[in-house]
């Protein structure tokens, strides 16, 4: 299964989900897969905000071994 994060585009920027695809939009997240292209406009280019995921769940107490 293919990885995907939720990304938004910076205020002001202008971000697509490939070279000639899909508007991202600057108002709400959207989920896309990671590629390449959303990588350097993520890191390099600054184009795109992640948002942030929450911790993973820990196993419960019960489940743990001493």
């Amino acid at each position: 299964m293919p990885q995907k994060i939720n990304v938004k585009a910076k205020p002001d920027r202008v971000a697509r989900v490939s070279p000639r695809g899909e508007m991202i939009p600057s108002d709400r997240f959207i989920s896309v897969q990671v590629t390449p292209y959303i990588l350097r406009l993520l890191n390099h280019h600054e184009d795109l905000i992640q948002e942030s995921q929450p911790p993973a769940p820990s196993a419960p107490a019960s489940a743990k071994k001493e």
